[in-house]
């Protein structure tokens, strides 16, 4: 945003939350672009790599199921708060399930990190994100990240735009800020 507002002090963004609509806003033309996992890209427009992301595990700072790190064994026991935009649910589960079984299920989703930190505070319960979501953590000072025990596979996180905008002289600049 820096660099843009150096560059174009004029310009004007308008950021908008993800949702379900997200795919038939950028085949309308109401959005330029959006950033997301690459996994969840649409086939059928350009996307460019933006940057990877690992995972990390939200607690509460007095889970008793908790100590000094999630052990496999406690993990077993904790009651899911999944972060759904963060990190879709198959990672979560086939990380786990693939070495230790089922796991139990989601008792909260949410799609606002900051909302999952917050809902963790007094419960057993624990919720998964991406480790760039980190300064929102820190303003929670009741909980704490720890590492997954258990692998759960990087992130790549993309920049998506129409294909019929892939020429466009200020999508071009944009994106090569």
């Amino acid at each position: 945003m820096q660099e843009a507002a150096r560059q174009a002090p004029r310009i004007r963004f308008e950021l908008v939350r993800l949702d379900e609509n997200i795919e038939q806003k950028l085949e309308k033309g109401s959005i330029d672009f959006f950033i997301r996992p690459s996994i969840h890209s649409l086939k059928t427009h350009p996307q460019e790599p933006l940057f990877e992301d690992t995972h990390t595990c939200v607690v509460w700072r007095k889970n008793s199921l908790v100590g000094d790190s999630i052990r496999e064994t406690s993990f077993s026991r904790l009651a899911i708060l999944l972060f759904i935009s963060a990190m879709p649910a198959q990672f979560l589960r086939n990380g786990f399930t693939a070495h230790h079984g089922e796991i139990q299920r989601n008792r909260v989703v949410t799609q606002d990190f900051e909302a999952a930190c917050r809902l963790v505070v007094g419960t057993k319960q624990d919720s998964y994100s991406h480790e760039s979501h980190s300064p929102a953590l820190r303003r929670t000072p009741a909980t704490e990240a720890n590492p997954p025990p258990f692998v759960i596979p990087k992130v790549t996180h993309c920049l998506q735009w129409h294909r019929y905008q892939d020429h466009d002289p200020g999508h071009i600049w944009l994106r090569g800020i």
